[in-house]
């Protein structure tokens, strides 16, 4: 397939050759009706031939080139590729890290609220405690602490004074 690209390439170039040789022609010798075409002469056929391969070697030295800058490419493709694979690798790791953390997160914060709830039911227990040791405490002033054995009586002297039955 590419002899056959290189044979096209090379015939079409002959052919447009033969057609600009004819032009130049065309304009020296312009020709009559009766006349018919001359050939051209060796010396020009050899500075046809040179002009010919000059371009070739230009083509070719542009087609050299261009598959230098294809490899490059192919190399700079490749690297660009391992570097975002690695970048992909990392990506996915650190997806998966933060997905452990944030459940990590969501169970400290239960952990969090359960021990607030606790702290808040002891605090309410404890309160409840010292309410109910404060209703045997209870002290009232101007009454000596030793003169009377339970509170309660200290209570109805005190209602029997102030003449409020209890």
């Amino acid at each position: 397939m590419v002899i056959e690209a290189r044979w096209k390439t090379k015939a079409s170039w002959t052919k447009r050759s033969d057609q600009i040789w004819r032009k130049i022609e065309k304009r020296k010798h312009p020709e009559t009706p009766d006349q018919p075409p001359s050939e051209p002469s060796r010396a020009k056929l050899k500075t046809i031939l040179a002009d010919i391969q000059i371009k070739v070697t230009f083509i070719q030295q542009e087609n050299q080139n261009l598959k230098d800058e294809i490899v490059q490419l192919k190399v700079a493709f490749q690297s660009q590729k391992q570097e975002l694979d690695k970048m992909k690798t990392t990506l996915e790791k650190s997806a998966a890290t933060n997905q452990g953390l944030i459940q990590e997160l969501e169970a400290t914060k239960k952990d969090l609220r359960d021990e607030i709830e606790e702290s808040q039911r002891l605090s309410e227990e404890l309160d409840d405690l010292e309410q109910y040791t404060r209703k045997n405490s209870l002290e009232i002033h101007g009454v000596p602490e030793n003169i009377y054995t339970t509170t309660e009586e200290v209570v109805l002297k005190l209602g029997e004074a102030l003449n409020m039955p209890i």
